[in-house]
C-alpha cells in the first residue's frame, strides 16, 4: 500500500506538471518570478546611485502611485477579466473591452488633474521634492492603467505566453532605461527615464492586439456596456482596495502604535518573502479564472473544473509551504544579511497565513469566475474588519508579532468564511 501511494502521488503529480506546461503555467510563473527579481535588483542598484533621501523620496512617490492607480483603474480591468472570459460573441467582447478603454481614459486624466493640484499647491507632502516630482510621475498613470487592461483581455482570452513575454520584456526596458537616466540625472533623471520607458513600452503591450484595434475602429460605445462594467468594477475595485488593506494595515498600525523599527523591518522582509511565493498559486489562479468564467453556464463542467483546480492548489500550496519551511529560513541570512535573522520568526507565523490562504482561494476565484462578485466583497470586507481589528488588540499586546499574528488569523478566517459564502450560493446549484 506504501509503495502504491508513493507511485499514485507521482502519477498525480506529473499529470500538474504535464497539464501545467501545456497551459502555459510555467511560461507565466517564470515572468512573474523575473518581474519580482527585477524589481528587487533595480532598487538594489538605485540605493549605489542616489542619496538615502531620494530612495526614500522614490519609495513615497511608489506609494501614492499604486494608489492613484487603484483610483484611476476604478477595478474595470478585473472587470474586463471577467467579462471577456465569458462565452459572448466575439463582437460583444470587443464593445465591453471598448468602453473600459474609455471609462479608464476619462478616470485616468481625471486622477492625473485632481494630482497636478495638490502638488501644485504643495499638498500631497511635507518635502518640497515630492512635491514638484509627483506632477512628472503621475502621468505614468493613463499608460499603465492602459496597460493593465490589454493584459487583463488578453489573459481573458488565454494568451498566457504572450502576457509573459510583455510583462519580461517591457519591465526590464523601464528598469534599464531608468536606471540609465538616474546614472546621468540622479533623481530627475531615475523618472524621466522611468516616464519615457513606460510611454515606449506601451507599444510591446499593443502589439498582440492589432487586428483587434483595427476592428475597435469600427465598434460604438454602448450605454447599457457601460453601465455593465461601472456596476461591476464597482465591486471590483471594492475587493482590490479591501484586500490591499488587509495586506498592508499591520505595518501602519505597528508604526503608530510602536516605534521599534528594526521589528518593523524584520516584519517587512518575511511580507516580501511571503508576497513572492504568492506569484506560484497567483499564476495557477490567472489560468484559471478565464476557465472558470467560460463554464458558468454550465454548472456540471463548472463543478469539475473547480474540484481538479481545488486538488492541484492544495497540491501546490502543501509543496511550497514545506519547502519553504525548510529552506527559506537558511536564504534569509545569505540574502539579507546575518543582521536579519530576526525575520525569520515572522516569517514562519505569516507562512501559515499563506498556506490557508491558498487552501480557500480556488472557492474565492470560482466564485468570482461565476459572476458572484459582490458576494467576493463582502468576504473581503469581513476579513478586512476582522484583520483591523485583531491588529489593534493583538500589536498592542505583542507588539509587531502581533501583526503577523493577526494576518495568520484572518487568512485562517478566510477559509471558514469562504466556506460559508461557497456553500451557500453554490452547493445546490454544483
Amino acid at each position: 500500500m506504501h509503495k502504491y501511494g508513493i507511485l499514485n502521488f507521482k502519477v498525480i503529480f506529473s499529470n500538474i506538471i504535464t497539464r501545467g506546461i501545456k497551459a502555459g503555467f510555467f511560461h507565466l510563473l517564470f515572468a512573474n518570478i523575473l518581474l519580482q527579481i527585477a524589481g528587487f535588483g533595480s532598487q538594489i542598484f538605485l540605493t549605489r546611485i542616489l542619496p538615502v533621501e531620494d530612495i526614500g523620496r522614490i519609495r513615497v512617490l511608489q506609494s501614492f502611485l499604486a494608489i492613484f492607480l487603484m483610483l484611476a483603474t476604478l477595478g474595470i480591468n478585473t472587470t474586463i477579466l471577467k467579462l471577456c472570459s465569458t462565452d459572448n460573441d466575439e463582437a460583444e467582447k470587443l464593445k465591453i473591452f471598448k468602453n473600459g478603454i474609455t471609462i479608464s481614459l476619462f478616470t485616468s486624466f481625471g486622477v492625473v488633474i485632481v494630482v497636478w493640484f495638490l502638488s501644485f499647491n504643495n499638498l500631497l507632502s511635507k518635502d518640497q521634492v515630492i512635491n514638484q516630482q509627483m506632477g512628472l510621475f503621475t502621468l505614468q498613470v493613463p499608460i499603465i492603467v492602459l496597460n493593465s487592461i490589454v493584459l487583463s483581455y488578453l489573459q481573458a482570452q488565454q494568451k498566457i505566453k504572450e502576457i509573459s513575454n510583455i510583462q519580461s520584456i517591457s519591465k526590464l526596458f523601464v528598469i534599464v532605461i531608468s536606471i540609465i537616466g538616474a546614472l546621468i540625472y540622479s533623481l530627475n533623471g531615475y523618472i524621466l527615464g522611468l516616464l519615457i520607458a513606460t510611454f515606449l513600452s506601451a507599444f510591446i503591450y499593443f502589439l498582440p492586439l492589432k487586428k483587434t484595434l483595427k476592428r475597435l475602429k469600427y465598434i460604438k460605445i454602448n450605454v447599457n456596456h457601460t453601465k455593465q462594467i461601472l456596476k461591476f468594477s464597482g465591486y471590483a475595485f471594492g475587493i482590490g482596495l479591501l484586500w490591499q488593506i488587509i495586506i498592508s494595515s499591520g505595518s501602519i498600525i505597528s508604526s503608530f502604535f510602536n516605534e521599534d523599527n528594526v521589528q518593523l523591518a524584520y516584519y517587512g522582509n518575511a511580507q516580501l518573502i511571503i508576497n513572492t511565493l504568492m506569484m506560484i498559486p497567483t499564476t495557477l489562479n490567472q489560468i484559471m479564472i478565464p476557465r472558470l468564467s467560460r463554464q458558468e453556464k454550465d454548472m456540471f463542467i463548472l463543478r469539475k473544473t473547480f474540484e481538479n483546480y481545488q486538488k492541484r492548489m492544495i497540491v501546490l500550496i502543501t509543496i511550497v509551504t514545506i519547502t519553504s519551511y525548510i529552506i527559506i529560513p537558511y536564504l534569509i541570512p545569505i540574502v539579507f544579511g546575518q543582521s536579519y535573522n530576526g525575520a525569520i520568526g515572522y516569517f514562519k507565523i505569516l507562512l501559515i497565513g499563506f498556506f490557508c490562504w491558498g487552501i480557500y482561494s480556488p472557492k474565492n476565484n470560482t466564485l468570482f469566475g461565476m459572476g458572484k462578485v459582490k458576494y467576493v466583497f463582502y468576504i473581503n470586507l469581513l476579513m478586512c474588519i476582522i484583520n483591523f481589528i485583531l491588529n489593534i488588540i493583538l500589536i498592542k499586546e505583542y507588539g509587531v508579532f502581533g501583526a503577523a499574528y493577526s494576518s495568520c488569523i484572518t487568512f485562517f478566517g478566510g477559509i471558514l468564511i469562504n466556506n460559508y459564502y461557497f456553500k451557500k450560493l453554490i452547493k445546490n446549484d454544483l
